[in-house]
C-alpha cells in the first residue's frame, strides 16, 4: 500500500535525525539510549516455555499499563501463560520492573519494518494485545503475518480523532484490517470504528478495564489503608494531581474557603516540583494559614486541629487519600485534559474539575449523572465547593450515586477473558 510506503518513509528518515538531536535534547537522548542492544538484551532475557501461550502486551503510557493490568492478572493466575510487556518510556518501564505478574519487559523498537520482524521473531507471540489506540503498524502487522491473534482491548476512537480523515482512514483501513479482536469501551465508540474494520475483525462492546484496575486499586488502598489522620472531624477537600493551570483557578477560591469554614484542604500535585510547591505555599502563608508538607509529618501523619492545608510532596498515595475525603477536585482539566475521575468516585465523592474532560468518558457520565462538576472559573469552582461543604445530605448522596456507577461498571476483563476462552485463544 502507498500510505503503508510513505510512513516507512517518514519512520525510517527520522532516526537519523533523532541521533543527531539527541545532543541537544536530553529526552531524545534517553530515547535512544534505552534502546541500545535492545534486541540483544531481550535474546538474553526471553525463554520459550513449553506448553505456556506467550502473550505479548504492548503499552505507551503508565494509564494504559494500568489498564492492561487486569487482563495481565486474570491471564497470569488463571491460565498457563508467558507474558512479554513492550513499553515506550523509561517511566514504564520502571513501573513494571516492581510488577510481578510479567515475565520478560523490554523497550519497543523504533517501528521500521525490520525492527518489527526482528522483534516479533524473538518474542514468537500467540497472541498480540494493545490497549486503547496505541497501534504501531508494521510491530501489529509483523505480528499478524507471523501467526499471533492481535487484539485492541478499551479501545476508544474520539469523533474528531484523525484516524477517520479522508486520506489517513485509507491508511488505519489497511492496518485495522490486520486486528483479529477490537473490544471498544462503548457503543458510540463501536459505531465509530465500523468504517475502519473489514468483516474478519471481529468487533465487540466490552466495556473499560480501567474500572477493574481502579477497583482493585480501591481494594488495596482498603487493605493498606493511608496512616494519615486528624484531629478535627472537619470537610476534608482535596484537589488531587494538579497542575499549575488548575492552581491559578482553584488554590485561591480554596484558601478564602478554608480561612472561613471548617474544612481541611489538601493539595496533591501533579507532579513533585520544588518550584511550583513554593508558589502553592506562597499563596497559603499570603493567606495566614498553617499549613504542614506531607514529608514533614514523620511516620504519626496526624493533622493537627491548627492545620489547615496540607501539601503532598509524596508519589504514590493519591488513591489512599481519596479514602479520607469528601471532595474531590481533579487536575489535567485546565491544560491536556483530566486525570482519573474514577478513583475518587469510587470511594464516594462529588468530583469537581475544569472544563477539558471530554477526553474522559467516565468524567462525561458523572457529568450526564449530576455528580461531576464542571468548572471555567474560580468563582464556579467557589460556589460548587460551598455548595457541597454546607449540604452535607446532598453531598453524600451524590458521592453514593458516583461510586454506584462505577462499581456497576467493573468486569470488562472478565468478559475478554471469557472471549478469549470460548474462541480457543487460550
Amino acid at each position: 500500500m502507498i500510505l503503508h510506503t510513505f510512513y516507512n518513509i517518514i519512520v525510517s528518515s527520522s532516526i537519523p535525525v533523532l541521533k543527531l538531536l539527541q545532543y541537544r535534547n536530553e529526552k531524545i537522548k534517553l530515547f535512544i539510549s534505552e534502546r541500545k542492544n535492545l534486541f540483544l538484551n531481550l535474546s538474553n532475557k526471553i525463554q520459550y516455555p513449553e506448553n505456556k501461550k506467550r502473550i505479548w502486551f504492548h503499552s505507551t503510557s503508565v494509564g494504559e499499563f494500568e489498564q492492561a493490568k487486569p487482563l495481565i492478572e486474570i491471564l497470569k493466575s488463571r491460565y498457563d501463560t508467558y507474558i512479554i510487556l513492550s513499553v515506550f518510556s523509561s517511566s514504564i518501564y520502571k513501573n513494571a520492573l516492581k510488577y510481578r505478574f510479567v515475565d520478560v519487559i523490554t523497550y519497543l523498537p523504533f517501528d521500521t519494518i525490520f525492527n518489527a520482524k526482528r522483534f516479533v521473531n524473538i518474542v514468537k507471540p500467540d497472541i498480540f494485545i494493545t490497549v486503547k489506540f496505541d497501534l504501531w503498524p508494521n510491530h501489529l502487522i509483523t505480528a499478524k503475518k507471523y501467526g499471533a491473534k492481535t487484539l485492541l482491548v478499551d479501545a476508544t476512537l474520539q469523533p474528531e480523532s484523525c484516524r477517520l480523515l479522508p486520506i489517513i482512514k485509507n491508511f488505519y483501513q489497511y492496518v485495522h484490517r490486520h486486528l483479529d479482536y477490537v473490544f471498544t469501551v462503548s457503543e458510540y465508540d463501536t459505531e465509530r470504528f465500523k468504517p475502519l474494520l473489514d468483516k474478519n475483525t471481529k468487533l465487540l462492546t466490552i466495556g473499560d478495564t480501567r474500572f477493574d484496575s481502579v477497583h482493585k486499586r480501591y481494594l488495596d488502598s482498603i487493605k493498606g489503608s493511608s496512616s494519615l489522620r486528624f484531629e478535627s472531624g472537619d470537610v476534608k477537600v482535596i484537589l488531587g494531581s494538579v497542575w499549575p493551570e488548575d492552581i491559578k483557578v482553584v488554590l485561591a477560591p480554596s484558601l478564602d474557603i478554608v480561612s472561613k469554614n471548617n474544612v481541611i484542604l489538601i493539595v496533591v500535585p501533579h507532579e513533585i516540583d520544588k518550584k511550583f510547591i513554593n508558589t502553592i505555599e506562597t499563596q497559603i502563608k499570603d493567606k495566614g494559614l498553617k499549613y504542614t508538607k506531607w514529608t514533614n509529618l514523620g511516620n504519626e501523619k496526624c493533622i493537627t486541629k491548627d492545620i489547615s492545608v496540607v501539601i503532598v510532596d509524596a508519589v504514590g498515595i493519591l488513591a489512599n487519600l481519596y479514602l479520607l475525603t469528601d471532595i474531590a477536585y481533579v487536575g489535567g482539566s485546565f491544560s491536556t485534559g483530566v486525570h482519573n475521575t474514577m478513583e475518587p468516585g469510587i470511594c464516594g465523592q462529588p468530583v469537581v474539575f475544569g472544563p477539558v474532560y471530554y477526553n474522559s468518558p467516565e468524567a462525561c457520565k458523572l457529568v450526564d449523572l449530576g455528580v461531576g462538576f464542571s468548572i471555567k472559573s474560580s468563582k464556579e469552582f467557589k460556589n460548587i465547593i460551598l455548595d457541597l461543604i454546607n449540604d452535607s445530605i446532598k453531598r453524600k448522596h451524590l458521592g453514593l450515586t458516583a461510586r454506584d456507577f462505577i462499581m456497576k461498571s467493573i468486569g470488562a476483563s472478565d468478559k475478554i477473558i471469557e472471549i478469549m476462552r470460548i474462541s480457543n485463544l487460550l
